[in-house]
């Protein structure tokens, strides 16, 4: 679980940076928000938690709007 903040931390600090010097706020934000929704993620993986597939939601949107192959 270390490994994965670690990896994350080193992320940022290559991509924040640059983006913030640059001035780049919007892309800013949505680097940061994946970051964050990734990091949640994989740490819930790395602590065992079983994540449902988002193929499944996916699969339902699609049907719901008539999209579905058999």
């Amino acid at each position: 679980m270390i490994l994965v903040i670690v990896g994350f931390l080193a992320l940022a600090l290559v991509e924040i940076p640059s983006l913030a010097r640059q001035k780049k706020r919007r892309d800013l934000i949505i680097v940061a928000s994946m970051l964050g929704v990734s990091l949640t993620l994989s740490l819930l993986l790395a602590a065992g938690v079983k994540l449902p597939s988002p193929m499944h939601l996916l699969h339902s949107f699609l049907e719901s709007i008539g999209l579905i192959y058999h």
